[in-house]
């Protein structure tokens, strides 16, 4: 399975946990949603990296306001 979970601190002093995938040549960093837990993390990177695989996961294009 490709890549990583961080586990980082906010302000506040709570966890929180990011996945690091690779995506298009790139490093992806996602917030976990919900608990942040490293049990719920390790869902979401499976998740995240099973719709990578199939080609469904992509990122919404940034848009210029002018």
């Amino acid at each position: 399975m490709r890549g990583s979970i961080v586990k980082r601190k906010a302000k506040t002093g709570t966890a929180l946990y990011y996945i690091v995938v690779p995506f298009e040549g790139r490093q992806k960093w996602l917030k976990v949603p919900g608990d942040q837990t490293k049990k719920n993390a390790e869902a979401y990177r499976a998740q995240v990296v099973a719709e990578i695989s199939r080609g469904e996961f992509f990122e919404l294009p940034q848009i210029t306001l002018a």
